[in-house]
């Protein structure tokens, strides 16, 4: 006597394929509610996290002794809960491009980085410096990038002009 098996393992098939159903349908609503629970925490962390970036990045810039060297108009934070933190600033500086690029990667370079490759073009030309392995940097910022604007040019999208004589400056901590 045969015994026809098909029959069974497809009620077992759909048995199973409506607990999963109903599983899904059980978690959605805990799912949506802990999302937004995470969301309402996360604005609410938002301002303190960047209370606490500001306050590290301001306190271990001057270390680097750039504001000696450059004319500052902008600073900006980017930081919050969802955003990895960083710090720019866009500056004037006197003198011509290989001397300000100069100056400035001594000051990094002995705050923990490393040289940067050499670089040479015309119009906006872009240096990062990366931290050097087992060097404690200034508020643990491990990358600093420089991007340099000739006369002339624009320093981002809505920034001034680089004025005849200097060099315009976007140094980027994170």
């Amino acid at each position: 006597m045969e015994c026809d098996l098909s029959a069974d393992s497809r009620t077992g098939a759909r048995r199973a394929r409506a607990a999963r159903t109903l599983l899904a349908i059980v978690k959605l609503p805990w799912t949506i509610a802990l999302a937004l629970i995470f969301a309402v925490a996360m604005a609410f962390q938002s301002p303190r996290i960047a209370r606490e970036q500001r306050r590290r990045f301001e306190e271990a810039i001057p270390k680097f002794g750039l504001d000696q060297h450059l004319d500052i108009f902008m600073r900006k934070l980017s930081a919050g809960a969802m955003v990895a933190p960083g710090y720019e600033m866009h500056a004037f500086a006197e003198g011509s491009r290989d001397q300000v690029l100069a100056l400035l990667t001594d000051r990094i370079c002995a705050m923990g980085f490393n040289e940067p490759e050499p670089d040479a073009h015309v119009g906006p030309v872009h240096v990062r410096y990366r931290q050097r392995k087992g060097v404690i940097t200034p508020g643990g910022i491990y990358v600093v990038s420089v991007m340099s604007f000739t006369p002339g040019f624009r320093i981002g999208l809505k920034g001034p002009l680089v004025p005849e004589g200097r060099i315009g400056l976007a140094i980027g901590f994170g």
